[in-house]
């Protein structure tokens, strides 16, 4: 997509950040509201907020690292 679109640095280095960002809690709500096991959709949104403990400093540090900022 970034080749495609031709961004500029800074919004390519904003796409990578959002792209890592966790899933909120909206799709808890959602879920719960339409009856779509929440309870399970709650404990992915848990673990995709623990992952991105992990990711997101990987993703700056690639982000800082190709100077797109």
């Amino acid at each position: 997509m970034i080749e495609l679109l031709d961004l500029p640095g800074l919004q390519v280095a904003s796409l990578w950040v959002f792209a890592a960002l966790p899933p909120a809690v909206l799709n808890y709500m959602v879920a719960e509201q339409f009856r779509q096991e929440p309870h399970k959709v709650a404990s992915l949104v848990l673990l995709s907020n623990l992952g991105s403990l992990v990711v997101i400093p990987i993703v700056l540090g690639l982000v800082f690292a190709q100077g797109y900022i």
